[in-house]
Formats: structure tokens, sequence, C-alpha cells
């Protein structure tokens, strides 16, 4: 795997969210979400990975697909502009693979438990996982977590957006960090999300977004256990709506040597996630029943 490197430049830009832009001149769109008391909002949510794992020369791979509706429930919008929100997760239909074991499934619409390991998940569906409080940039004001993260990979709860209106090719930056556990101790390694306004059309921006490792990393290791975090991908951002269109991240990283001379892991993986269609749904409003 490459070696992760970082600029003493870079460390010290991270330390604080900041924007760089390449034409002051060009016009400039506000990016802010913007929802309404009592809306309810929809992603449908695919993700998919591949583990390939060789230790002396034997070979073993891990397939899994995991699909979701998740949901945003809005409580309230005061007058500041802050959102409050509710985030379940309606429904779950997952399936896995590791090496010649049989296959796992569970789907929550259909299953009336679930199989081992898939528990944690199935006791999420239908159940509030996060109350919070954010501003109209995505800054996170309030947060109660209901239960722990099992989809941390994929990011955050929301998507932050840059502090002032920004041009397309300006960029925006986010620290973040990752607890890695080592033989004994704790290894914190200090990533940044640096996100890029690739272009607007008709009312729709293109966001870039590019995980950058600051901590230098040359323990094969720590560097296993970070692949999940180092993502490259492609946000679709409503303006006038405010809102996520969809998002997608792609992993596609390689460690050799993470136990021994002749091993090596290989993760492969991508997630989506799209905006339901349909009309909208507020709260105390019935749904119309499927034909």
């Amino acid at each position: 795997m490459r070696t992760f490197f970082i600029s003493l430049a870079w460390i010290l830009t991270a330390l604080a969210p900041v924007t760089r832009g390449e034409d002051a001149s060009s016009e400039k769109y506000d990016l802010r979400y913007k929802f309404t008391k009592g809306e309810e909002v929809r992603w449908l949510t695919v993700h998919q990975g591949a583990w390939t794992t060789k230790i002396k020369g034997h070979e073993q791979k891990s397939l899994s697909t995991s699909k979701s509706t998740k949901v945003w429930k809005v409580t309230d919008v005061n007058a500041e502009g802050h959102i409050t929100l509710v985030h379940t997760i309606d429904d779950v239909d997952m399936w896995r693979q590791v090496g010649d074991r049989a296959e796992e499934r569970y789907n929550s619409k259909t299953d009336t438990t679930a199989p081992s390991g898939y528990e944690m998940v199935a006791a999420t569906v239908g159940e509030t996982i996060t109350e919070a409080v954010i501003d109209a940039r995505g800054a996170v004001i309030q947060r109660e977590d209901k239960f722990p993260k099992f989809n941390a990979s994929v990011g955050d709860l929301v998507i932050p957006l840059p502090e002032n209106p920004i041009a397309v090719g300006e960029e925006w930056f986010v620290p973040d960090e990752v607890k890695i556990p080592t033989q004994g101790a704790v290894k914190l390694v200090k990533l940044r999300k640096a996100f890029k306004l690739e272009k607007v059309a008709t009312g729709v921006a293109t966001i870039s977004v590019t995980t950058q490792v600051l901590t230098p990393v040359n323990e094969p290791r720590v560097e296993a256990q970070l692949m999940q975090h180092v993502t490259k991908g492609v946000v679709k951002f409503d303006v006038e709506a405010g809102r996520v269109l969809s998002r997608r991240l792609d992993w596609n990283e390689t460690v050799l040597g993470f136990e021994g001379a002749d091993s090596s892991m290989t993760y492969l993986a991508r997630f989506t996630e799209e905006l339901a269609t349909g009309e909208p749904r507020t709260a105390g409003k019935p749904e119309t029943p499927a034909k």
C-alpha cells in the first residue's frame, strides 16, 4: 500500500475548516440546508464491499451488500435556522458471505428474527438512532446517539457545508480523526475531509470529497484498519431545496505485509445514497396505501 504522507503545511491548514478558491470573481453559491418542521426526508442507500485477505498462500474473500431506507424526521426549525431532526432507519436488506461459509441474509421486512451478527442492526430498525440539532451549514450543535455506530465508515450524520458562499473551484476542509487499536495502545490518526465545488448546473451543485490522511502511517497493521476510513466520492446537492440529492463513496485500498511479509489485504467497496422520489411526506400525514 502506498505510504501515507502529508506536508507540514497541510497539517497546519487542517487545524480548522478553511476555504480556498481559484477564481474570486466567479459567481458565489450559498450552500445551506433547508428543511421545514414536520418534514420527513428519505434516502435509499446501498453499501457493497469485498475484502480479499492473503496470508501464507491462503486466500479468503468476504463479500457483503447492505440496503436500507434512511429517514430524517424534522421536528423543529427555529428562527435562527437551527434544525432539530430524528434519524431513523425504516428497513434493511443485508447479505454477506465469508470464504466458503454459507450465505447469511437478513431482511427486516420479511424476517422475524435476525441471524447472528445482524442483531444490532435489526434492533435499530424503526427506532431512533440519533437525535440532533444542526445549523444550516451542517454544523452539529447538539447530538445524542441512541445506538453505537454500526456503519461508521460511510461518514458522519450530516455533510458539512462551507461557512461562506463559494465559487466553482473553491474548496473547504473539515478536520477528523480515527482511533486505531494497536498492541496494548491506541494510535490516533488525524484526517481531514477535503470538499470541492466542481460545478453547478440546473440548480444542482456537484461536490467532490476526498479523505486526506495527515498523520504519517507506516505500520501495515494500522494501515489495514485505516482502509475503511479513506474514501473518495461525489455529492449532488440541490441548492434551492437545500438537501443532498445523492452521494457516492468509493474505496480501493491494498495493504501489504499486515500479517507478515507474505500477507496482503485488499478492500473494494462502494456506498450510494439517493433521495427517495415521490410525494413528500410530513409528520402526521397518512401514507398512501400500496397498490
